[in-house]
C-alpha cells in the first residue's frame, strides 16, 4: 500500500524568461526551462502527494505558462505570491484580480489561498511542529529592500515556511525558503523541513544574555549592558558597526554562539526608537541558517523578544 507525501515549493516563473538571467538558473531559454521544472517536479512528487506552492507559479504569457500547472503531479494548492495574477483578491473582492481565481483553479490548484496558512511537521520524534506557510518571510527580499511589508507575517517566534527571496538563503534563523532556486530546481519534502527544525534545536548555544529593556533608555545603556554581558569589559568601538562585528566573534563572545533575551523589549522599543529596529536586524543577521548549497551560515545568535 503506497503512503503519500507532503512537498513544498515556490518562485517556479513558469514562463519568464528573464528570471534565467536575474538567479543564473542553468537553463538555455524559457522553454528549457518549463520543462526542467516539470520534468524535477514529476520526478519526486507522486500523483497522490500533496504539494503547497508558496507563490508566483507562473508568468510570461501566461495563457501559455498557467496550463503547464495541469502538468505538475500530486494535489497542488497555491498561497498566492505578488506575481500571481490572482494576487490582492483577497483584498478586492470586486477587482481583476479577484476574477484570476478560477483561471487557477481551471489550472489544476486545488485551491486557492491568499495570505499565511497554519500547516503541521511531523519531527522525527513524533512530535508535531505547527508552522506557517505564507509567500513573503518576516523579513528579507530578492533585492536590498524589503517589499510588500503589509503583506508579511509578525514574527512571533514560531517557523515560517515561505518563499520570495529566490537565491538568497536555505533557511535562516526560523524562515525556511522553500523556493526552486535554493533547492535544485524541485519541491522539498516535508521531511526536510522538519530536519532542518530539528538540527536548529540541536546546535542551541548554551549561553544565555539577558538584557533589561527596562533599563535601557539610550543607546548608551543599551551598549553598557552588552559591555557587561556578553562582553565582560572587553574593549570594543560601541556604536552599529562594532557592534555588528562583536557578533561575528572574536572580542570575547562565545565560539557557540549566544541566545540573547531581551526582557520588557516594549520599553526599549519606545526609547530607542527606529535604532532598536537596527539593532534587532542586527542580531538577526547572525541567526543560524545555510545557503542555497546548504553550507551552514551565521553565528548561531538568537534573539527572545519578551
Amino acid at each position: 500500500m503506497s503512503t503519500s507525501s507532503t512537498w513544498f515549493t515556490s518562485d517556479l516563473h513558469l514562463g519568464h524568461a528573464n528570471i534565467i538571467r536575474y538567479c543564473d538558473r542553468p537553463f538555455a531559454d524559457v522553454a528549457a526551462m518549463n520543462a526542467g521544472l516539470i520534468e524535477r517536479w514529476n520526478d519526486v512528487v507522486g500523483p497522490t502527494d500533496t504539494v503547497w506552492v508558496l507563490g508566483d507559479v507562473a508568468m510570461g504569457h501566461i495563457a501559455d505558462s498557467l496550463p503547464l500547472v495541469g502538468r505538475l503531479h500530486g494535489t497542488k494548492h497555491l498561497v498566492t505570491g505578488n506575481h500571481d495574477r490572482c494576487f490582492d483578491a483577497d483584498r478586492n473582492p470586486g477587482g481583476k484580480a479577484a476574477g484570476w481565481e478560477q483561471h487557477y483553479l481551471d489550472a489544476g490548484f486545488a485551491t486557492v489561498v491568499h495570505g499565511t496558512v497554519r500547516l503541521t511537521l511531523e519531527l522525527a520524534d513524533d512530535r508535531e511542529l505547527a508552522v506557517r506557510a505564507c509567500h513573503f518571510p518576516y523579513s528579507g527580499d530578492s533585492g536590498d529592500e524589503d517589499r510588500y511589508v503589509d503583506r508579511r507575517p509578525v514574527d512571533d517566534g514560531g517557523w515560517l515556511l515561505h518563499g520570495h527571496v529566490h537565491e538568497r538563503w536555505r533557511w535562516h534563523r526560523r524562515m525556511i525558503n522553500v523556493g526552486v532556486d535554493a533547492w535544485d530546481y524541485s519541491p522539498v519534502p516535508a521531511a526536510t523541513m522538519a530536519d532542518i527544525v530539528t538540527q536548529f534545536e540541536r546546535t542551541t548555544p548554551s549561553l544565555t544574555v539577558d538584557l533589561d529593556g527596562a533599563a535601557m533608555p539610550d543607546l548608551a545603556a543599551f551598549y553598557e549592558q552588552i559591555d557587561q554581558r556578553v562582553l565582560r569589559g572587553s574593549s570594543w568601538g560601541r556604536n552599529l558597526d562594532a557592534f555588528n562585528d562583536v557578533l561575528h566573534g572574536g572580542f570575547g563572545t562565545p565560539d557557540g554562539g549566544l541566545t540573547i533575551v531581551w526582557h520588557d523589549a516594549a520599553a526599549s522599543r519606545r526609547s530607542l526608537g527606529a535604532v532598536f529596529a537596527s539593532l534587532v536586524e542586527i542580531i538577526h543577521d547572525h541567526g543560524p541558517g545555510a545557503d542555497r548549497h546548504g553550507h551552514p551560515t551565521g553565528s548561531n545568535v538568537r534573539l527572545e523578544l519578551r
